[in-house]
């Protein structure tokens, strides 16, 4: 495939422009923007880096090897390879692309056992639904250190969901305990990157003013507080993590007799 644009290359393949860019970084390449450029090179990193990242095996007789270069979190290895990557098909890079697992942490506070079950049966729901959620009490084991888990937990994730509750509020405003802790890294990421959109508040608590953090009340947030609202709320929130939300359709032509 010749040369494409992000956007272009997006387009092709079915996929939101904010996701590929976020492959595209997490990948260790440059492009930041819909208008930059991606090389035949480019596509093939991102394309060997995630399916890599989706456990494919190289040696599978089924799918096309690619060899993924010196990909690292923090960018491109100078150090070359000597193997040539096999070129995909269109078909195969639209599957690969579009095949991304969303990653989601799950930040919340300790109300009670009735709460942390309704925060496992939301994790679970996720997970049924092809979401990659990340729940303390199945990945944090005794000896493990908790500070690290959070670290890495909010760093890795495309998205992190905070569970609010009256508690939760207390405890994040207050920088207490592993509440606080977690909204010190939330609020530095978001002052430092303008990461917005990756922290999505879900309202718990019907009181908004007295369980949403202050740090949090100008985001637009899910609200799953009663049955009536769940369903609905809940299909928004998928749209969301999978990057399904309804867009803006495109701009037409003026008509001619504006333009006359």
């Amino acid at each position: 495939m010749a040369d494409v644009t992000v956007a272009e290359l997006a387009d092709a393949v079915g996929a939101p422009v904010e996701r590929l860019l976020k492959q595209m970084q997490d990948a260790g390449l440059s492009q930041n923007s819909a208008n930059e450029c991606v090389t035949d090179h480019d596509k093939q990193v991102l394309l060997a880096f995630l399916k890599e990242s989706h456990g494919a095996s190289s040696s599978s007789p089924e799918k096309v090897a690619l060899k993924r270069r010196g990909v690292t979190g923090s960018g491109l290895s100078n150090a070359a390879t000597s193997s040539k990557p096999e070129r995909l098909s269109p078909e195969e890079e639209a599957e690969i692309l579009a095949e991304e697992i969303p990653k989601v942490f799950i930040s919340y506070s300790y109300d009670s056992k009735e709460h942390e079950t309704w925060v496992e049966q939301l994790a679970k729901m996720l997970r049924s639904d092809g979401i990659e959620a990340i729940l303390d009490k199945w990945y944090l084991h005794p000896g493990d250190p908790i500070t690290q888990f959070m670290e890495q937990g909010i760093r890795d994730a495309n998205f992190v969901l905070i569970i609010c509750t009256e508690k939760y509020k207390e405890k994040s405003d207050a920088r207490v305990g592993g509440v606080g802790y977690e909204e010190s890294i939330i609020s530095s990421d978001m002052l430092s990157n303008s990461n917005y959109r990756k922290y999505i508040p879900i309202l718990k608590s019907k009181s908004y003013s007295g369980s949403v953090p202050i740090a949090l009340h100008s985001k637009k947030y899910i609200d799953l507080t009663s049955e009536d609202t769940f369903s609905p709320s809940y299909r928004d929130l998928l749209l969301t993590l999978y990057g399904r939300r309804p867009e803006a359709p495109p701009i037409g032509k003026a008509p001619d007799y504006v333009r006359s």
